[in-house]
């Protein structure tokens, strides 16, 4: 995408854009907006942007204030070891710009370089899934993770396993998750959020410190999973879960879908079955 940027728009003016509601694709016409960087001075942000802003159909909020609380965020996440990277960072995964809805910053612990490797897999799945499911998903992440880069969400069940298998491989993985980086969710996954950064992973988010795993971060979250693998795998679901909105989002971006096997069908594992009767997903057994 070609822009002719007057300068770079910093981390925070990036976050104060996209807090006053403006798209990622908006973010990239004002960037070009021959009065940018008279809207981004100092004592010109407000009255500027007012003129600006209605030209891509958004009305003004507060922008000074919003800047000043993207100046106060980013420098908590800094002061804690957090990472950004932005949208208009030579290093954002391109894998991530490549969808309509990409995220305008991410925001990283551990090593980000992980984002841009080609060679990802997710292996995905339900949180209450059954011992079967937790083994499909380990051992899918074992194998995979010899040699491929594993991305899960962390979550119980069979994103843990997953994540597991990963690490006893000796392999790395990346856990995207739903909240700030000043929370581990579940809790109970804090121990394995050490060691994926322990062994050169890392954990990747979108939100901001502070947010919590609401519904619609979790949703958010999975269409990340989808963008950054080039396949993505489900361990275990049932018919209805969660798990299905990165199935979704994988078709959406025409990444290749494959679902574990199971010989014999029950509540835990009738999404697999379905999934791969409908043509959707091919099925996938590690011996």
């Amino acid at each position: 995408m070609s822009m002719n940027i007057i300068r770079k728009i910093t981390h925070e003016e990036v976050m104060m854009l996209h807090m006053l509601g403006i798209l990622p694709r908006h973010i990239f016409g004002l960037a070009g907006h021959p009065l940018l960087d008279q809207a981004l001075m100092p004592g010109k942000l407000c009255k500027t942007l007012r003129l600006l802003l209605p030209q891509y159909g958004f009305t003004p909020g507060y922008p000074e204030m919003l800047l000043a609380r993207a100046q106060r965020i980013l420098s908590a996440q800094r002061n804690a070891g957090v990472g950004t990277i932005s949208c208009f960072d030579v290093d954002y995964p391109k894998s991530l710009m490549e969808i309509c809805d990409f995220p305008p910053l991410i925001h990283y612990l551990g090593d980000s370089s992980l984002f841009s490797e080609l060679n990802q897999v997710a292996v995905v799945g339900a949180r209450n899934a059954d011992r079967q499911g937790c083994e499909a998903a380990w051992k899918l992440g074992y194998e995979f993770g010899k040699d491929h880069i594993v991305v899960s969400g962390l979550a119980a069940g069979c994103d843990t396993a997953a994540h597991r298998g990963c690490l006893e491989a000796g392999g790395r993985t990346v856990a995207v998750v739903a909240t700030g980086l000043d929370t581990v969710f579940p809790q109970e996954n804090e121990d394995l959020q050490k060691d994926i950064l322990r062994s050169g992973g890392a954990v990747l988010s979108e939100q901001l410190f502070g947010a919590e795993a609401k519904p619609k971060y979790l949703v958010a979250r999975n269409r990340l999973q989808a963008a950054l693998a080039n396949t993505v795998i489900v361990a275990q679901c049932p018919e209805r879960s969660g798990t299905l909105h990165t199935v979704k989002f994988a078709q959406r971006y025409h990444k290749d879908v494959k679902a574990w096997r199971f010989t014999v069908r029950n509540e835990a594992n009738a999404g697999n079955f379905a999934l791969i009767g409908s043509g959707v997903a091919s099925s996938i057994v590690l011996e």
